[in-house]
């Protein structure tokens, strides 16, 4: 007797692959077959006056018809998510040079509390006068 590996686990991969086959592999299969040889495909006909095609009447094979029909986005409201996102993102740009213009001109002026305005301590306003009144009365000056 040969001493080999265990072929167990190949053996249980091939099983669940066949079972998952048949269980969905199998009715797809049938379903598709079904839907076209009753349903078939859709033929070239002219259009009526004054008749708006839906989306899904566009598309040759009736299981594609059907998911544009119930799964997938239809055009007219893919475009408009586009043009919303368009319109944000536009909406957004203006706000942000508008705030990049207000944030210059506070610089720029500076009599406006702001970004660009910096708090000072009385405290230090007072040291720096008291300073300034020692240095000039070493001077020999009075502000009387």
């Amino acid at each position: 007797m040969n001493i080999r590996p265990s072929s167990w686990g190949w053996k249980m991969l091939k099983d669940d692959l066949h079972k998952w086959i048949i269980l969905f592999g199998a009715p797809t299969a049938a379903l598709i077959t079904y839907v076209n040889v009753t349903k078939g495909q859709a033929t070239l006909r002219p259009i009526p006056e004054g008749y708006n095609p839906r989306e899904e009447e566009y598309y040759k094979s009736p299981i594609t018809r059907w998911f544009v029909r119930n799964v997938y986005v239809g055009f007219q409201q893919n475009y408009e998510h586009i043009m919303h996102q368009t319109w944000q993102g536009d909406k957004d740009r203006q706000f942000f040079m508008l705030r990049k213009e207000v944030l210059r001109l506070q610089k720029e002026d500076g009599d406006y509390k702001g970004y660009y305005y910096a708090p000072v301590s009385a405290r230090f306003l007072r040291y720096a006068r008291a300073v300034k009144e020692e240095e000039r009365e070493a001077q020999g000056w009075r502000g009387d």
